[in-house]
C-alpha cells in the first residue's frame, strides 16, 4: 500500500541511482533489508548513505541549500611522536581455555587505559617500503 516494491527475494527495492531512497517518495531503506545478510561495515555504509540522502531530501524540501561536508582538525588525547619507532602488538588477555569451554563468556578481556594508549601510538603506516638482503 505504501508503494514500496520488493525485488523476487523480498528485499526492499532502491530507486535507481540512489543509495538508500525507495520506490516510495520520502521512504528509506538500508541494511539487510535492501541487501539481505551483510557485514556490519556494510550495514555501517548503508547508514551513512541514508543519512546523506535523508538529509539531503530534507534540505531540498526546505528550500535549505545543500550539507557541505568539511574535513576539521581533531584533537589527538596523546602526544604523535614524529619519530614512530616500530614495535610489537600488545597482547590482549584471554580467559584460560580450560575456563572459556564452560560458558560464553567474552574471550579476549580487552586493554587497560595504557595498553590502549600504547598500542594506539605504535606505528601502523602501511607505506613503509621494507627492504630486504636478497
Amino acid at each position: 500500500e505504501a508503494g514500496i516494491e520488493t525485488t523476487n527475494q523480498r528485499l526492499i527495492k532502491i530507486a535507481e541511482g540512489r543509495k538508500a531512497l525507495t520506490t516510495s517518495s520520502m521512504v528509506f531503506a538500508g541494511g539487510d533489508m535492501v541487501t539481505g545478510p551483510d557485514t556490519v561495515v556494510g550495514a555501517i555504509a548503508a547508514g551513512h548513505g541514508a543519512a546523506a540522502e535523508i538529509d539531503a531530501a530534507i534540505r531540498e524540501k526546505n528550500g535549505e541549500p545543500p550539507y557541505v561536508f568539511s574535513e576539521e582538525e581533531i584533537e589527538i588525547p596523546f602526544a604523535i611522536d614524529e619519530e614512530i619507532r616500530e614495535c610489537p602488538r600488545v597482547p590482549m588477555g584471554e580467559v584460560d581455555h580450560v575456563e572459556r569451554i564452560r560458558d560464553f563468556r567474552e574471550v579476549e578481556l580487552g586493554f587497560s587505559q595504557e595498553q590502549a594508549l600504547r598500542e594506539a601510538s605504535r606505528c601502523l603506516r602501511c607505506d613503509i617500503q621494507i627492504q630486504t638482503d636478497e
